[in-house]
């Protein structure tokens, strides 16, 4: 699904404004509330699913979402770390 971009901010102050063409590759039904992306270095990108305390993980070269964790209280954030190998 692309979302047209052709008067889509008809209140939009006038500054700098370049509309691109977005891709929806994931969705999640009512009433999940997502907050916080991340993306990994292999570009598959980390939601948290505030409103169902988990972690969901998309992957672009599958296409498919699925759940990475589960916690027992909604998250307040996310941060991916990178990976420290020792030699």
């Amino acid at each position: 699904m692309v979302t047209p971009t052709e008067d889509y901010y008809p209140d939009h102050d006038g500054g700098t404004f370049t509309p691109i063409e977005a891709t929806t590759v994931a969705t999640w039904k009512a009433p999940a509330f997502l907050e916080n992306l991340a993306v990994d270095a292999d570009g598959a990108v980390f939601v948290t699913v505030y409103s169902h305390n988990r972690v969901d993980r998309y992957n672009p070269a599958t296409g498919a979402t699925t759940t990475f964790a589960e916690v027992p209280a909604p998250l307040w954030g996310l941060r991916l770390m990178p990976t420290v190998c020792f030699g």
